[in-house]
């Protein structure tokens, strides 16, 4: 089982276990995985931050082509 999966709890369990006042590892471990969940909330929302700027420059380029094309269509014709 992986600590990241482990409860506080458990984690000062196994610090006091091993080694007898390294309640500092336990903290620093705790910190770092509210510090990792707070990254990937922040990251999923810039994901769909930059998903949705693709799919509204997707649709600006589909409507130059159109334009593009109703112009050369209409000066050739």
């Amino acid at each position: 089982m992986l600590w990241t999966e482990e409860t506080d709890k458990a984690l000062s369990d196994a610090a006091q276990a091993a080694l007898p006042g390294q309640g500092a590892m336990v903290e620093t471990q705790r910190r770092l995985r509210s510090a990792i969940e707070t990254l990937e909330v922040a990251t999923s929302a810039l994901s769909r931050r930059v998903e949705a700027l693709m799919w509204m420059l997707a649709a600006f380029i589909i409507v130059i082509a159109v334009l593009t094309a109703a112009v050369l269509y209409r000066r050739g014709g």
